[in-house]
């Protein structure tokens, strides 16, 4: 048993009407796309880098607190045993 394969051709038809058009429009739609997004970009990227710098802020704060209290556990429950006296 032979097998004999085929060599793929290596001349390109021209595209069809269809496929110029197709390709057209997918052109004018990745334009539309890039100019969206750098436009989403300007107005919303200011915003974003403040609440990732808000998020940070957060962390770092929690970082600091979490380790407060696991180097001095019993002065943070006196501190709040102390303010619920007081009030």
């Amino acid at each position: 048993m032979e097998h004999t394969f085929k060599q793929p051709s290596t001349d390109q038809q021209p595209p069809t009407p269809r496929q110029a058009a197709t390709t057209s429009q997918l052109m004018t739609r990745i334009g539309d796309l890039e100019k969206q997004l750098k436009e989403t970009k300007q107005t919303f990227g200011k915003a974003i880098l403040t609440l990732v710098d808000r998020v940070k802020t957060l962390e770092v704060a929690l970082k600091r607190k979490t380790k407060r209290f696991l180097l001095f556990p019993d002065s943070e429950r006196k501190n709040k045993a102390q303010v619920a006296v007081a009030t």
